[in-house]
Parts: C-alpha cells; sequence; structure tokens
C-alpha cells in the first residue's frame, strides 16, 4: 500500500480490527503520520492507527540507493513492512472513516 492517504491504513485496521496480529502492512511508516500532526489532529484523523502505534513492529527497507531505482531514487523512503504484536486490537468504536478529512474538520468540534 505505498503512498496510500491515511485514512485508507485507518480503515484497513479498523476494518481488521479483532486480528491485527495477522496484518502485515507494506507501505507507508505509520509514525511519519503521526509526527506530521498535532497528537489531536493524529487522533482525530486516524484514531485506529493511535490506538495500534504501540504495538506496531517495523523493519525498513533498505536505502534506496541499494534497490537501484534509476527513475524514481527517491519514491519509497518511508516504505517499511508493517506488523502489529499478537493481542493488539482495535476498539470496535473506531468505524472507517469515509475519507480524509481537512485540518478544519480535524480541529472544530462535532455539533
Amino acid at each position: 500500500m505505498p503512498h496510500c492517504e491515511q485514512f485508507l491504513y485507518d480503515n484497513l485496521l479498523g476494518a481488521n480490527s479483532a486480528t491485527l496480529a495477522n496484518l502485515m502492512i507494506i507501505g507507508n511508516h505509520f509514525s511519519g503520520y503521526q509526527d506530521a500532526q498535532t497528537a489531536a489532529q493524529f487522533l482525530a484523523r486516524s484514531p485506529n492507527i493511535a490506538h495500534a502505534l504501540p504495538s506496531l513492529s517495523t523493519t525498513s527497507f533498505p536505502p534506496e540507493s541499494q534497490l537501484g531505482l534509476r527513475h524514481a531514487p527517491f519514491a519509497f523512503t518511508d516504505t517499511c513492512l508493517q506488523h502489529f504484536r499478537t493481542g493488539c486490537s482495535v476498539p470496535a468504536q473506531h468505524s472507517p472513516s469515509a475519507g480524509p478529512q481537512t485540518s478544519a474538520a480535524a480541529d472544530s468540534p462535532a455539533p
């Protein structure tokens, strides 16, 4: 799932909440999403990722210089293999989102 939107990863974790230990993801490093936002924004946009992040194990890919990618040498900078420790799950109330939220929607309280 390299280059997928944050909400797609969050939906994937929500849809597989009971069996995260069986899930392996090749894609963007989840901590990059956490580092790029305030804690409140990250939790509002990705409650499933936020809940599962402490149980995440990550294996980075080799440096791109070793992969021999001539046409897109930095396309996979943040790509890694991620899996969850046994017993990790996401609470059922974190249902998949319909799509990305704008920063205004994530920062403002619900009506």
